[in-house]
């Protein structure tokens, strides 16, 4: 049965501020996602760590994101959030959607690879709240850098996490929690639970909340998949060969990595 629109769940049942409420409201939004629903009241009012799992595009940054802002002390000094994400792109995204709810008080600095490192040390002389970086890039600033001070942080985000572990960043994960006060909240993202994130909550979190978000896609009827298990060194001639197969052919091509999609485009 579905749920009358009366019965649903808004953003102002959930206890963010009124100030953050005006923010969500400017941009159009009333109703908060199932895992938006289901953390947001956790970090707001309680003190264990979060796991929380749901695919990629349901609303993860601002589960988290607005309650961190809600719990943020303007007046203090020192990092107090740190965000870590697998890619620059999503580093990016993050950024820009909590600096789209925050105050215009609140400092959000950005670190990733690629990036003019003479930009980020001023952002991080001017004392941020938030730092929002690649395992990578932080790694560089907190320990050969030390440029960068997370002594202070009340939480530490892992979003992505799966693709973090995937892409080989354990290590700089592990290295830069030793960095951490003991105290701190975790919280942990992932679209999958493989058992290698089992063991870093296990190794890393104190006692958790999960929030677990049944993945609910569905396929329209009118579309037929079609899968070719190729070699990577013949992807691009399958391709070429179903555009020409193909009459009309309009499509869009998703690659793995920047370089991948100016590979192709080029070859194109």
């Amino acid at each position: 049965m579905t749920e009358s629109l009366e019965n649903k769940t808004t953003f102002r049942d959930l206890g963010l501020s009124e100030k953050l409420l005006e923010a969500i409201e400017k941009k159009g939004y009333q109703y908060p996602s199932e895992i938006q629903a289901g953390v947001i009241p956790l970090l707001l009012n309680g003190d264990r760590d979060i796991v929380g799992q749901a695919q990629t595009g349901t609303g993860k940054t601002a589960a988290f994101g607005l309650p961190l802002l809600d719990r943020l002390n303007i007046d203090k000094s020192g990092v107090q959030a740190m965000i870590l994400a697998p890619t620059r792109e999503l580093a990016i995204q993050v950024a820009n959607e909590i600096k789209s709810f925050a105050d215009a008080r609140v400092r959000v600095t950005l670190l990733y690879g690629g990036q003019n490192i003479r930009d980020e040390l001023m952002e991080l002389k001017r004392g941020p709240h938030i730092v929002v970086g690649t395992p990578g890039r932080v790694k560089d600033h907190l320990i050969t850098k030390r440029t960068l001070n997370l002594s202070t942080i009340d939480y530490f985000i892992l979003d992505e996490a799966d693709e973090m572990l995937n892409i080989g960043f354990r290590e700089e994960i592990e290295e830069i929690l030793t960095h951490t006060p003991e105290n701190k909240k975790t919280l942990l993202f992932s679209a999958t639970m493989p058992r290698e994130i089992l063991n870093l909550v296990k190794q890393y979190m104190h006692e958790y909340d999960t929030v677990a978000i049944q993945s609910k896609t569905t396929i329209s009827d009118r579309i037929t998949q079609i899968y070719y298990e190729v070699a990577p060194r013949n992807k691009f001639e399958a391709l070429s060969r179903v555009i020409d197969m193909t009459e009309d052919f309009y499509g869009i091509v998703f690659c793995k990595t920047k370089m991948d999609v100016v590979e192709v485009a080029s070859k194109l």
